[in-house]
């Protein structure tokens, strides 16, 4: 599975398909050579994405994805052009999210914008209380 962590607040400005051209102006400068230099070696700015595999988990790629962001959305398989950035790291030029087979989210208030641009998988709503984590599950 591939799975990507984004902060809801850059979803709400580029949904439902996120693609790092619309907001390479807000980059830093250092970011923004990282970006040329992709776009020079691929052709494209990836949206990055995590694999999971045997020696990287499903939970160590959510955990990871929750440090990006408070929204991590899940696909089975991802469209071409695609790339391998690193051994667990692969990118797509862009990223379809109404492709995702479900989404964990930190934000209870993302069930009404995930409605909103026609989501129709399962969510599920993550809280941590007291050294506990909560899972609500909401269907699109």
């Amino acid at each position: 599975m591939f799975f990507h962590g984004i902060p809801l607040v850059h979803l709400v400005k580029q949904a439902p398909v996120l693609s790092p051209a619309a907001k390479s102006k807000r980059q830093s400068p250092s970011r923004q050579a990282d970006a040329n230099r992709l776009k020079n070696l691929l052709g494209f700015e990836p949206v990055h994405l995590l694999r999971s595999s045997k020696d990287y988990p499903r939970s160590r790629c959510i955990r990871e994805c929750f440090r990006y962001g408070d929204t991590v959305w899940a696909f089975h398989d991802l469209t071409y052009p695609r790339i391998q950035l690193s051994r667990h790291e692969w990118g797509v030029q862009q990223l379809d999210l109404r492709e995702a087979c479900w989404v964990l989210t930190a934000r209870t208030d993302a069930l009404s914008w995930f409605y909103f641009i026609g989501l129709h998988v399962p969510v599920w709503v993550v809280r941590e209380r007291r050294g506990w984590l909560l899972v609500q599950i909401c269907y699109g």
